[in-house]
């Protein structure tokens, strides 16, 4: 009588074992909330919003911030927002050459979240609200 093996083989189980890794791994990244790329995103505004008062300052002229619907475009940048927010409509602020911006709050959505950035120092200062 013939005995015969019924199974699978180490390479066959590897193979099966590395997509499963692989499929549950993307299926991780792309269910976590997206707050790195919320963060990296509000540091390069910081970043930038700091060039553009100094700008102003130094060059003792008045600059503009415009808040677009993907992009906030600045004097030198254009940065777009995090994946999926939008602002509505345009915004632009006006920075003085004494870095004075006008209290004003920029909301940014994506459908069930927000980021406020809320200019209400009058010094060109800011905070950021996220939900």
């Amino acid at each position: 009588m013939k005995h015969i093996d019924k199974g699978y083989t180490l390479i066959e189980s590897l193979i099966v074992l590395g997509i499963i890794a692989g499929v549950i791994t993307f299926g991780v990244q792309n269910s976590l909330p997206q707050t790195s790329n919320i963060n990296h995103w509000e540091t390069a505004f910081h970043s930038n919003w700091q060039h553009v008062r100094l700008t102003a300052q130094q060059k003792q002229q008045k600059c503009y911030v415009c808040f677009k619907e993907k992009s906030v475009a600045m004097a030198h940048a254009n940065l777009i927002y995090p994946k999926g927010y939008r602002h509505k409509g345009q915004q632009q602020l006006d920075i003085l050459p004494t870095g004075y911006v006008a209290p004003t709050t920029v909301t940014l959505t994506n459908g069930s979240a927000y980021i406020k950035i809320i200019f209400s120092f009058g010094g060109g200062e800011y905070r950021v609200e996220k939900s």
